[in-house]
This record gives structure tokens, C-alpha cells and sequence, in this order.
């Protein structure tokens, strides 16, 4: 339901839905998967700190069960939270092993996702040809799969910003 009023746009009702649930959920697995949407929609809140504590959870609890799944989704997770913080260096180390898990359970919409977030740390690092291409991959993949929403928010998220001119709008520096 928090995911659904994310997906919403409806991001306060997002954070108190998952707020409530991770404090109800105590068995590790089922609080692993709440705690994969409780760094999704923390991140969207801005809440970086908070996302950055789930994320360690998620990371312990994958480390203690040793599930290959679980192993991807905390990696996705700390490298999205790694993003968020702009370290790209820490992000593309954690997404890669992210990416590598999902390949090797071919989990391809789950593929398709972290490769977003190896684009978007390699657009932070500078690299925008590498950028590029990742996040064409992922959009591709994406599309292939039927998941529009997900392109749509990747055209969105995914558009090169502009450079400002000496602190300039794009425009005013035309």
C-alpha cells in the first residue's frame, strides 16, 4: 500500500504507511521486503539519513539469511542510497554487484533498475557517454518488459540537465 501512494505521487501517505509497517514487522524476511520499499520512499521523502539506516538493516539481514535475491535487493537499495548522498564511487561499487545478482537470477525488470541507478551515478561521476548508454539499456528493457510507468519516469529522471552558467537558469545563459 506505501509503494501504491508513492506510485500515487501521494508521498506523506507513502512515508506514514511504511513507517507503521516496519515498526509492526519483526520476522527478517518479511521485514527485508518492507524495508526495500522503506528505502524507496524515504529516498523519495528526502530522508536520506533514515533511508541510510534501512539500508544498513537490509544489508544485515541479506548477510545473516544469505539469499541471492536478498544479496541483490540490498545492494540496489545501499547503491540507491549511495547515489542519494552523491558518492557515485560507493553507488557504482554496490549496483554492480546488484546487477550481477540480477543477471544471474534473470530478474530483468530488476536489472533494468539498477542499471537506471549505474546510469544516473555515472552522470554524477561526469561520465555521460557511459550515462547514456546505460540508461538507453535500461530503457530498452523496460519497454521490452511493458513497464510504461517505469519508462515514463526514466525520460523524466533520466533527461540531461543543463549546465548552469555562472548561476544562470539554462535559459538565462542562452
Amino acid at each position: 500500500l506505501a509503494l501504491l501512494r508513492l506510485g500515487q505521487g501521494r508521498v506523506d501517505a507513502a512515508v506514514t504507511a511504511v513507517r507503521s509497517a516496519v515498526t509492526e514487522v519483526t520476522e527478517p524476511l518479511a521485514r527485508a521486503r518492507i524495508l526495500r520499499a522503506y528505502v524507496e520512499i524515504m529516498l523519495a521523502d528526502g530522508d536520506v539519513a533514515d533511508a541510510h539506516r534501512a539500508s544498513d538493516q537490509l544489508t544485515a539481514t541479506a548477510v545473516e539469511l544469505g539469499s541471492p535475491t536478498l544479496r541483490a535487493v540490498a545492494a540496489q537499495a545501499a547503491g540507491a542510497v549511495r547515489l542519494a548522498e552523491a558518492d557515485p564511487v560507493a553507488a557504482l561499487e554496490v549496483l554492480h554487484d546488484a546487477a550481477e545478482e540480477w543477471r544471474s537470477l534473470d530478474a530483468r525488470y530488476d536489472g533494468a533498475r539498477t542499471q537506471v541507478l549505474i546510469g544516473l551515478a555515472r552522470r554524477q561521476l561526469g561520465d555521460e557517454d557511459a550515462a547514456r548508454l546505460d540508461l538507453l539499456g535500461a530503457r530498452a528493457t523496460l519497454a521490452g518488459l511493458g513497464a510504461v510507468g517505469d519508462v515514463a519516469a526514466l525520460d523524466r529522471q533520466a533527461a540531461p540537465r543543463a549546465a548552469s552558467v555562472g548561476g544562470l537558469s539554462p535559459r538565462e545563459g542562452e
